[in-house]
């Protein structure tokens, strides 16, 4: 008990900070949705109220589709600007999806870069 108190009171035993942690590097590279992000808390153990409760502040005052525009973004920088075909426009669809936003986040992050629906 002395050794968990000791270590509780250096930081190193401590939920919440690692959630929060865990979120950063995960939205670090490229903007997540929620449900990735809570994917992403649980598949380390992470408690489900606390999970839910740190995704909740790190997206608050933030829209889904602001954060997909964002991604979306980051995943055209460098590519040829011209619209994108039905195939290419499928894939990234999916790649958003698989990142954790919704339908609509998607279609309209696509539609704001000029993609049109993802179907």
């Amino acid at each position: 008990e002395e050794c968990i108190a000791k270590l509780t009171q250096w930081g190193y035993l401590d939920d919440r900070g690692y959630a929060k942690d865990v979120l950063e590097a995960v939205k670090a590279p490229c903007p997540v949705g929620r449900r990735r992000a809570l994917y992403e808390l649980r598949k380390r153990m992470v408690d489900e109220d606390l999970a839910r409760s740190v995704a909740a502040e790190a997206y608050e005052g933030t829209s889904e589709e602001d954060l997909a525009r964002e991604a979306v973004r980051k995943y055209m920088d460098g590519k040829d600007p011209v619209p994108l075909t039905d195939k290419e426009r499928a894939r990234l669809a999916r790649w958003l999806g698989r990142r954790g936003f919704g339908y609509e986040a998607i279609r309209s992050a696509l539609q704001n870069a000029g993609q049109g629906d993802p179907e």
